[in-house]
């Protein structure tokens, strides 16, 4: 149980610091996907999301936290 508690930990902890250390690179992932709402289809914001995806992990590591 110790696992599902250090998952938790990352959940209500690491993630959301995560998350607003990239606000600008998920508004403009945001911002793509707003525009296919309704049909968005599989790769339409692929450069969008790879920006933040990468954001996500370089600050993950500066931090120090698993994904």
């Amino acid at each position: 149980m110790d696992s599902v508690k250090k998952a938790r930990e990352r959940l209500w902890g690491a993630y959301p610091k995560l998350l607003a250390t990239c606000g600008p690179e998920a508004a403009v992932y945001g911002k793509c996907v707003v525009k296919y709402m309704g049909d968005v289809q599989k790769g339409q914001c692929q450069v969008e999301f790879e920006a933040f995806k990468a954001c996500i992990q370089k600050n993950a590591k500066k931090m120090g936290t698993k994904l």
